[in-house]
């Protein structure tokens, strides 16, 4: 298990050991103004001044003392309190307009980006290896270089929401590994609402849970390990295959494909059709709908004969049969809803091997 540090880097509060070193570079706001600042304006991130200004509890990226700073609470946050990385939070709440009189070297972007890098360089200088997690709106093109880990921003109690703003971000996401932020449930929920939510993280990237399985029912915690336990076994294609959004355009599923294996995802029960690698073996179907039926049609897969296993939250075998395909199979069945059906096209790939050597 690695520790990561989550920090707001740029927030400096009046009560903090620091404020009297960082209060000069703090951003200060001109209530009479009225001008929107970007950032978070209200009490207690925003607090009363002389006169008509405010002071707002985040420092200037625009000026010199502020990557100054960083730098130096990295390099002693690093030193004092060794981690394998850090959730950089909160950076979305920095005004990007700043009416205090200290000095502006730079534009707010480029005083941004100057401030990343040298949290960067800080980071890198005691660990080179770190995780450096942000998560939306923060996990954005501009800002690509400075994380290796990007996170949906948190939608308490809704799963598929946190899902969609995830995908939002993966057009442009080559080259950092995805996430959901912490998925968390009420302690009386269901059992399939449970295994939707861990599906959901599973099926969508590194997974993220932070419900608490102490004092919620063992079944939570069960379903938990048996998800967690998926991930683990099947991590490489998971995290590494081909993802694809499928079906509806404004609220899509989603498929991961690698070579050998096809990962689809069903939440809006709307996707029918889905394309499929020939050189695929074995389909995992997430039902994470609001059904306990799939209607699917897989196209593509070598002809033969499949097996298809049918498996609880829980991810244990509930039913199984064989049939055989075309390169088209319909696929209509019951699937407990945070279930999944797992269709395996051995016995096809055995049998297209004998015929060859034949």
């Amino acid at each position: 298990m690695n520790v990561v540090l989550w920090l707001a880097p740029y927030a400096v509060g009046r009560e903090s050991v620091f404020y009297d070193e960082t209060k000069e570079a703090h951003v200060v706001l001109d209530k009479a103004r009225g001008r929107y600042h970007g950032g978070d304006e209200s009490f207690p991130a925003t607090v009363e001044m002389e006169n008509r200004l405010a002071e707002n509890v985040n420092l200037c990226p625009r000026t010199p003392a502020t990557p100054t700073y960083l730098r130096e609470l990295f390099r002693r946050v690093g030193s004092d309190n060794p981690s394998d990385g850090y959730w950089l939070d909160f950076q979305e709440n920095v005004p990007f307009l700043c009416e205090s009189q200290h000095r502006h070297t730079a534009p707010v972007g480029g005083g941004f980006e100057r401030s990343q890098a040298a949290i960067k360089r800080s980071i890198l200088e005691t660990n080179p290896n770190a995780t450096v997690e942000v998560r939306y709106p923060s996990a954005n093109l501009n800002n690509k270089r400075f994380a290796n880990l990007w996170q949906s921003i948190d939608f308490p109690g809704d799963f598929d929401a946190m899902r969609l703003c995830t995908l939002m971000m993966r057009p442009f996401s080559d080259g950092v590994v995805m996430g959901t932020d912490q998925m968390y449930w009420p302690m009386d929920a269901e059992d399939t609402t449970v295994a939707r939510y861990v599906a959901t993280t599973v099926f969508t990237g590194v997974p993220a849970i932070g419900a608490n399985l102490l004092e919620g029912p063992p079944s939570h915690a069960e379903i938990t390990r048996a998800w967690l336990g998926f991930y683990h076994a099947h991590q490489p294609g998971l995290t590494g295959g081909t993802f694809w959004p499928i079906g509806d355009f404004v609220e899509p599923d989603q498929k991961i494909e690698s070579e050998s294996e096809l990962f689809v995802y069903l939440r809006s029960g709307k996707t029918s059709e889905v394309n499929v690698r020939n050189t695929v073996s074995k389909v995992y179907v997430a039902n994470c709908t609001n059904s306990d039926k799939i209607e699917l049609t897989l196209h593509g897969l070598m002809a033969g004969e499949y097996r298809i296993e049918t498996l609880s939250y829980l991810l244990q075998p509930v039913a199984q049969q064989t049939t055989r395909f075309s390169n088209q199979a319909e696929i209509r069945g019951s699937v407990p809803q945070g279930g999944m059906m797992v269709i395996t096209g051995e016995l096809a790939r055995t049998e297209a091997v004998s015929t060859a050597d034949d």
